[in-house]
Protein backbone atom coordinates (compact mmCIF):
# COMPACT_ATOMS: atom_id res chain seq x y z
CA UNK A 1 0.00 0.00 0.00
CA UNK A 2 2.83 2.23 1.20
CA UNK A 3 4.44 1.70 -2.58
CA UNK A 4 1.44 2.28 -4.25
CA UNK A 5 0.67 5.69 -2.62
CA UNK A 6 4.49 6.50 -3.15
CA UNK A 7 4.09 5.63 -7.04
CA UNK A 8 0.65 7.88 -7.25
CA UNK A 9 2.64 10.43 -5.50
CA UNK A 10 5.21 10.39 -8.28
CA UNK A 11 3.46 10.08 -11.00
CA UNK A 12 1.27 13.31 -10.07
CA UNK A 13 4.16 15.19 -9.38
CA UNK A 14 5.38 14.26 -13.14
CA UNK A 15 2.33 15.18 -14.73
CA UNK A 16 2.06 18.30 -12.33
CA UNK A 17 5.75 19.68 -13.49
CA UNK A 18 5.11 18.72 -17.18
CA UNK A 19 1.80 20.78 -17.19
CA UNK A 20 3.34 23.81 -15.69
CA UNK A 21 6.38 23.56 -18.16
CA UNK A 22 6.66 24.25 -22.18
CA UNK A 23 8.08 22.40 -24.76
CA UNK A 24 10.82 25.22 -24.68
CA UNK A 25 11.29 25.05 -20.74
CA UNK A 26 9.53 28.33 -20.01
CA UNK A 27 6.94 28.16 -17.47
CA UNK A 28 3.44 28.93 -18.30
CA UNK A 29 0.31 29.72 -16.56
CA UNK A 30 -2.17 27.34 -15.40
CA UNK A 31 -5.71 28.28 -17.53
CA UNK A 32 -7.95 28.94 -15.12
CA UNK A 33 -11.45 28.73 -15.63
CA UNK A 34 -13.29 30.90 -13.02
CA UNK A 35 -17.23 30.68 -13.05
CA UNK A 36 -18.56 34.14 -12.76
CA UNK A 37 -22.19 33.69 -12.44
CA UNK A 38 -24.92 36.88 -12.95
CA UNK A 39 -24.16 38.28 -8.83
CA UNK A 40 -19.70 38.87 -9.97
CA UNK A 41 -21.06 41.32 -12.62
CA UNK A 42 -23.22 43.03 -9.75
CA UNK A 43 -20.63 44.53 -8.14
CA UNK A 44 -21.85 43.99 -5.15
CA UNK A 45 -24.28 47.06 -5.20
CA UNK A 46 -27.08 44.85 -6.41
CA UNK A 47 -27.80 46.75 -9.60
CA UNK A 48 -26.57 46.05 -12.80
CA UNK A 49 -25.10 48.62 -14.97
CA UNK A 50 -25.65 48.05 -19.15
CA UNK A 51 -21.72 47.76 -18.71
CA UNK A 52 -22.29 45.20 -16.36
CA UNK A 53 -24.61 43.35 -18.74
CA UNK A 54 -22.01 43.67 -21.76
CA UNK A 55 -19.38 42.40 -19.78
CA UNK A 56 -21.90 39.39 -18.47
CA UNK A 57 -22.57 39.39 -21.89
CA UNK A 58 -19.16 38.96 -23.03
CA UNK A 59 -18.37 36.02 -20.65
CA UNK A 60 -21.24 34.10 -21.83
CA UNK A 61 -19.44 34.33 -25.41
CA UNK A 62 -16.35 33.33 -24.46
CA UNK A 63 -18.11 30.64 -22.54
CA UNK A 64 -19.83 29.34 -25.78
CA UNK A 65 -16.33 29.74 -27.47
CA UNK A 66 -14.30 27.19 -25.12
CA UNK A 67 -17.34 24.99 -25.56
CA UNK A 68 -16.47 22.59 -28.89
CA UNK A 69 -20.23 21.82 -29.09
CA UNK A 70 -21.89 25.01 -28.66
CA UNK A 71 -19.01 26.68 -30.84
CA UNK A 72 -19.79 24.06 -33.57
CA UNK A 73 -23.52 24.06 -33.36
CA UNK A 74 -24.64 28.06 -32.40
CA UNK A 75 -23.12 30.98 -33.38
CA UNK A 76 -21.90 32.72 -29.71
CA UNK A 77 -22.02 35.90 -31.33
CA UNK A 78 -25.90 35.38 -31.58
CA UNK A 79 -25.94 33.87 -28.21
CA UNK A 80 -24.10 36.33 -26.08
CA UNK A 81 -26.39 39.01 -27.97
CA UNK A 82 -29.80 37.05 -26.95
CA UNK A 83 -28.47 36.75 -23.22
CA UNK A 84 -28.13 40.58 -23.13
CA UNK A 85 -31.46 41.39 -24.41
CA UNK A 86 -32.86 38.75 -21.46
CA UNK A 87 -30.40 40.08 -18.85
CA UNK A 88 -32.17 43.60 -19.97
CA UNK A 89 -35.28 42.60 -19.83
CA UNK A 90 -35.17 39.91 -16.57
CA UNK A 91 -32.77 42.09 -14.36
CA UNK A 92 -29.98 40.75 -12.15
CA UNK A 93 -31.91 38.03 -10.08
CA UNK A 94 -31.88 35.32 -12.87
CA UNK A 95 -29.12 33.29 -12.69
CA UNK A 96 -27.05 33.44 -15.82
CA UNK A 97 -27.20 29.44 -16.41
CA UNK A 98 -31.15 29.64 -16.06
CA UNK A 99 -30.82 32.64 -18.93
CA UNK A 100 -28.36 30.29 -21.16
CA UNK A 101 -29.89 26.92 -20.55
CA UNK A 102 -32.90 28.70 -21.77
CA UNK A 103 -31.74 29.79 -25.08
CA UNK A 104 -29.75 26.48 -25.61
CA UNK A 105 -33.44 24.70 -25.34
CA UNK A 106 -35.25 26.86 -26.98
CA UNK A 107 -36.15 24.97 -30.37
CA UNK A 108 -37.01 28.02 -32.42
CA UNK A 109 -33.54 29.43 -31.68
CA UNK A 110 -32.12 31.61 -34.66
CA UNK A 111 -28.74 31.39 -33.01
CA UNK A 112 -27.91 27.72 -35.09
CA UNK A 113 -24.41 28.03 -36.97
CA UNK A 114 -25.89 26.08 -40.11
CA UNK A 115 -22.71 26.57 -41.91
CA UNK A 116 -20.36 25.78 -39.23
CA UNK A 117 -23.01 22.62 -38.81
CA UNK A 118 -22.07 21.43 -42.52
CA UNK A 119 -19.04 22.41 -43.19
CA UNK A 120 -17.57 20.42 -39.58
CA UNK A 121 -19.48 17.25 -40.19
CA UNK A 122 -18.04 16.79 -43.42
CA UNK A 123 -14.80 17.13 -42.76
CA UNK A 124 -15.53 14.91 -40.06
CA UNK A 125 -17.16 12.85 -42.42
CA UNK A 126 -14.20 13.11 -44.96
CA UNK A 127 -12.27 11.01 -42.39
CA UNK A 128 -14.44 8.60 -41.76
CA UNK A 129 -14.77 7.96 -45.16
CA UNK A 130 -11.08 7.38 -45.45
CA UNK A 131 -10.86 4.65 -43.66
CA UNK A 132 -14.89 2.78 -44.01
CA UNK A 133 -15.55 3.69 -47.76
CA UNK A 134 -12.45 3.00 -49.21
CA UNK A 135 -14.02 1.26 -51.89
CA UNK A 136 -16.41 3.91 -52.73
CA UNK A 137 -15.96 6.45 -55.47
CA UNK A 138 -18.43 9.10 -54.05
CA UNK A 139 -17.57 10.09 -50.95
CA UNK A 140 -17.23 13.75 -51.10
CA UNK A 141 -20.96 13.94 -52.27
CA UNK A 142 -21.81 11.51 -49.75
CA UNK A 143 -20.09 13.71 -46.73
CA UNK A 144 -21.64 16.72 -48.31
CA UNK A 145 -24.89 15.27 -48.76
CA UNK A 146 -23.74 14.17 -44.79
CA UNK A 147 -23.01 17.79 -43.67
CA UNK A 148 -25.93 19.49 -45.19
CA UNK A 149 -28.39 16.51 -43.38
CA UNK A 150 -26.84 16.89 -40.06
CA UNK A 151 -27.30 20.84 -40.33
CA UNK A 152 -30.60 20.73 -41.88
CA UNK A 153 -32.17 18.36 -39.12
CA UNK A 154 -30.39 20.20 -36.21
CA UNK A 155 -31.70 23.58 -37.25
CA UNK A 156 -34.90 21.68 -37.45
CA UNK A 157 -34.67 20.42 -33.95
CA UNK A 158 -31.83 22.44 -32.01
CA UNK A 159 -30.76 20.14 -28.63
CA UNK A 160 -27.50 20.69 -27.41
CA UNK A 161 -27.33 16.78 -26.20
CA UNK A 162 -24.90 14.66 -27.12
CA UNK A 163 -27.15 11.69 -27.75
CA UNK A 164 -29.38 13.87 -29.94
CA UNK A 165 -26.08 14.95 -31.99
CA UNK A 166 -25.10 11.19 -32.77
CA UNK A 167 -28.64 10.42 -33.67
CA UNK A 168 -28.94 13.41 -36.37
CA UNK A 169 -25.41 12.20 -37.75
CA UNK A 170 -26.58 8.59 -37.73
CA UNK A 171 -29.32 8.99 -39.49
CA UNK A 172 -27.77 11.35 -41.97
CA UNK A 173 -25.13 8.69 -42.68
CA UNK A 174 -27.86 6.03 -43.55
CA UNK A 175 -29.91 8.74 -45.49
CA UNK A 176 -27.14 9.62 -47.35
CA UNK A 177 -25.91 6.09 -48.35
CA UNK A 178 -28.81 5.72 -50.60
CA UNK A 179 -28.21 6.67 -54.23
CA UNK A 180 -31.36 8.51 -54.31
CA UNK A 181 -30.65 11.21 -51.84
CA UNK A 182 -27.31 12.25 -52.93
CA UNK A 183 -26.60 15.91 -53.30
CA UNK A 184 -28.45 17.37 -55.82
CA UNK A 185 -25.98 18.30 -58.11
CA UNK A 186 -24.57 14.85 -58.48
CA UNK A 187 -27.73 13.57 -59.54
CA UNK A 188 -27.47 16.27 -62.09
CA UNK A 189 -24.07 15.30 -63.42
CA UNK A 190 -24.97 11.89 -63.41
CA UNK A 191 -27.73 12.49 -66.03
CA UNK A 192 -25.59 14.05 -68.67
Amino acid sequence: MKQLSLLLLLTLSVAWSTSVWSAEGQKREPVIYDAQDSYYFTKDDGEMSEEEMDLEAFYVYKDCNRNILKNIYYSCECIAGAFRQIREDEGPITPQTHITNEIYQDTNTPCTNTIGIAGANYQECLQMASVMRTREKNNNEYCSCVGNKVANDFTSLPKLKSYHIKDIKVNAMLHCDEPNNLAPYEKKASAQ
